[in-house]
């Protein structure tokens, strides 16, 4: 099967949803203004992914999507980090046979699922970083210190 076309989308939860909470934002990088792909309506946005794993045997362990540095991308990577917002981004295409402008049903290609654990910005692309929960090097603990004033009541000094 030839491909005649890929779309990448993007769904975006907060960090402390359940499994009923909708996404934040529903993005997609191919069609101009917005597109409804499998039930679900997708505005555009100008995004690119790398370190998806291109082997069956290998599981990708992280995920980088850089964005066009407009004011509300960098906002939008800002908060999710800030949030530890959890992503799921799925590569669709679609057969030669089909309108590439147009095509009439999508194939997934591949999905990775992670949360945002940092970004980095210059001038024109701010880059959000994913990562796994399953990391035994790197486990899930809270990522900012517990001040004293929480501390010290608590008396852990003899």
């Amino acid at each position: 099967m030839a491909v005649r076309g890929v779309v990448t989308t993007l769904d975006i939860f907060p960090g402390n949803r359940n499994g009923a909470t909708p996404a934040l934002y529903r993005f997609q990088n191919h069609f101009e203004g917005s597109r409804v792909i499998d039930g679900y309506t997708y505005q555009h946005n100008f995004f690119q992914t790398s370190g998806y794993t291109k082997m069956r045997d290998a599981s990708t362990t992280n995920l980088e999507i850089s964005f066009a540095a407009t004011a509300a991308n960098v906002d939008l990577v800002e908060a999710a980090v800030a949030g530890r917002y959890d992503v799921q981004a799925i590569v669709w295409r679609w057969s030669a046979v089909e309108n590439i402008d147009n095509p009439s049903g999508f194939n997934l290609f591949a999905i990775y699922i992670g949360f945002c654990d940092s970004a980095e910005s210059d001038f024109t692309t701010t880059s959000l970083k994913l990562n796994s929960y399953y990391q035994t090097t790197k486990p899930d603990f809270p990522w900012r210190k517990i001040p004293w004033t929480i501390l010290g009541p608590l008396s852990f000094r003899r």
